[in-house]
């Protein structure tokens, strides 16, 4: 798995600040700091080896890959809340959608799709380059923060869920 999978939060705050053309503006909507949200592009920008935006004394305007990279966020945005929204319906859980989105981190998706595929906690720490305990504690959270069961012990390692599934 790649180990550069952008920050959640990073691309939350990009989306804001290339629909708002503002920092200030996106700082007020995402309630971080201007410096957060300025250190937060700057990462995303080293990570992609692209400028994002035009930066100019009018507002922040989005460079031509800006834009191909906003429309692969927004849709990647609408897939991972389709799937929180189908999660919860199939794991009887509860909770506004667009905030449990708004509440995910990186590393709880990671942690799901890692042991979705290894089906095992230590193989998918491992696989990953962390630990197991702070793979187990990333996957908890994300079932405590959705209030579902995504994974489930069996005699062969460790099943996914329906829901688990579906996100």
């Amino acid at each position: 798995m790649d180990c550069r999978i952008p920050n959640i939060r990073h691309l939350r705050v990009f989306v804001e600040v290339a629909e708002n053309k503002s920092i200030s503006k996106a700082s007020e909507k995402v309630f971080l700091s201007q410096p957060a949200i300025t250190q937060a592009i700057t990462k995303l920008e080293g990570m992609l080896n692209t400028s994002l935006f035009q930066r100019r004394s009018d507002g922040m305007y989005v460079t031509e890959s800006g834009e191909v990279f906003l429309m692969r966020v927004r849709r990647s945005i609408e897939m991972i809340t389709e799937g929180v929204k189908n999660a919860i319906r199939l794991g009887g859980g509860k909770g506004q959608t667009l905030q449990l989105v708004q509440m995910l981190k990186t590393t709880q998706l990671r942690a799901l799709i890692a042991v979705s595929e290894a089906h095992n906690f230590s193989v998918a720490g491992r696989n990953l380059g962390i630990s197991q305990s702070a793979l187990h504690r990333a996957a908890r959270e994300l079932e405590d923060l959705l209030r579902i069961v995504l994974f489930e012990k069996t005699s062969t390692g460790i099943s996914t869920s329906k829901a688990a599934r579906a996100l």
